[in-house]
């Protein structure tokens, strides 16, 4: 019985509380929602894609198997690769599918596998698995010193006997070798061993410079607590094997497989390391505003858009560098609201870059200039103008999720832009 009473006297005491305190419980009148998404949700350039189901580049692997590299070491990144190879579409058909190359190096360089040896996931697989538990049976030397120059070379032979024109290639080096990449050498003995080893960074250059993917995994030295130095990846593919580095080298190989089909060129970041899908062509024939918009369109392509200031900042030195200003942009005026040519509408709180007193209501399509100051300012035009601008077209780069078939013409190379 004392148990119940308390029980009601606890029960009727909160109850009184509550009843003291009605406006407790604030009423909040929210918009609908999808008012409230569309005001949160800031406009953000398309990313790259990334799944690896769906790479479909082109990759050689070389591993370092001099005694620098640890044994534990050695089978981990035997068995990462073995991990991607069997989750990769690794066919020898045309299409959406991946080819992997294998490449191991100490004095000398071990050709495993070509790009055109493995004809399924499988059989990858199960190579990598065979090859890395015998590590001493592989023809690569005493594995005193790991000559990376020679290895990268036989990648690069590699690459231009079988690469294909309608995708890049990468060649992602795992290494616990130094490669320093000084215009002057600091003794002569390192000159002389120069000299008589091909040079990495030449080689590295090479293929950079032919449109290829360097990226680098730095193991650490031994059992030492650092990684070596490795000068010869593309800017933002230098990585190292740390806890990180399954999601780091597959978001490498992602942004490998996404790029640009020439004569565009992808809107990209190299000091903030980021890629993005989206293609840009920037015409030196300057036209009228609806001329512009239908030679973009003719190429399903549209007027570029602007989400922040990075973007502005690329488009305002594309056309800069071929003294193409003012230029269209995709942005117009429909019944008092404003949108871009991709179908975005222009938020008071988005991004944007108005020239002082605009948007003036002058015209319904925008432009932009360069100031004294070298900013990229926007102002209002007559869309019906016959006044020409120049232009940019843009466009969905290919990645993981957009296959692209790139056919070569005469006025243009077959090989990527990346």
């Amino acid at each position: 019985m004392k148990c119940t009473l308390l029980l009601l006297v606890v029960v009727l005491v909160s109850a009184e509380e509550y009843e003291e305190k009605p406006d407790a419980i604030e009423v909040i009148d929210l918009p609908p929602p999808h008012e409230l998404m569309e005001q949160e949700v800031k406009p953000r350039h398309r990313a790259c894609d990334c799944n690896i189901n769906s790479v479909w580049i082109d990759m050689v692997f070389v591993i370092d198997t001099s005694r620098a590299v640890s044994q534990q070491d050695f089978i981990a990144a035997g068995n990462l690769l073995r991990f991607f190879f069997s989750r990769m579409a690794i066919d020898q058909k045309l299409g959406q599918y991946a080819r992997v190359g294998l490449i191991f190096g100490a004095e000398k360089a071990y050709v495993a596998a070509n790009l055109t040896t493995f004809k399924t996931k499988e059989e990858a697989a199960q190579r990598i698995k065979q090859l890395m538990a015998d590590r001493k049976r592989l023809p690569t030397g005493s594995g005193l010193q790991f000559n990376v120059g020679l290895a990268l070379t036989e990648a690069k032979n590699i690459l231009n006997r079988e690469s294909r024109i309608n995708r890049p290639a990468m060649v992602t080096l795992f290494s616990a070798t130094e490669v320093t990449c000084h215009r002057y050498y600091s003794s002569r003995q390192s000159r002389i061993r120069r000299i008589h080893m091909e040079d990495p960074c030449r080689i590295a250059t090479h293929l950079t410079a032919e449109n290829n993917i360097v990226a680098t995994v730095a193991l650490k030295f031994g059992k030492l607590q650092r990684f070596p130095k490795i000068e010869i990846a593309t800017p933002c593919f230098n990585i190292t094997n740390s806890i990180n580095l399954p999601g780091d080298l597959l978001q490498k190989i992602c942004d490998a497989n996404c790029f640009c089909p020439p004569p565009y060129v992808q809107y990209k970041d190299d000091q903030k390391c980021r890629r993005y899908a989206e293609c840009l062509y920037q015409h030196g024939v300057a036209l009228p505003f609806q001329s512009a918009a239908d030679t973009c369109s003719d190429d399903e392509a549209t007027l570029v858009d602007i989400f922040d200031e990075d973007k502005d900042q690329f488009i305002k030195r594309l056309h800069q560098y071929g003294e193409h200003t003012p230029y269209w942009i995709g942005l117009e005026e429909h019944n008092g609201e404003k949108f871009w040519a991709t179908g975005r509408k222009l938020h008071a709180k988005d991004f944007s870059n108005w020239a002082p007193g605009e948007p003036s209501g002058k015209g319904k399509c925008t432009i932009a200039d360069a100031d004294k100051g070298d900013n990229s300012l926007w102002s209002q035009e007559k869309c019906d103008n016959i006044q020409s601008k120049y232009f940019s077209c843009q466009k969905r780069a290919c990645d993981t999720s957009n296959y692209c078939t790139i056919v070569a013409n005469d006025n243009q190379d077959t090989k990527m832009l990346l």
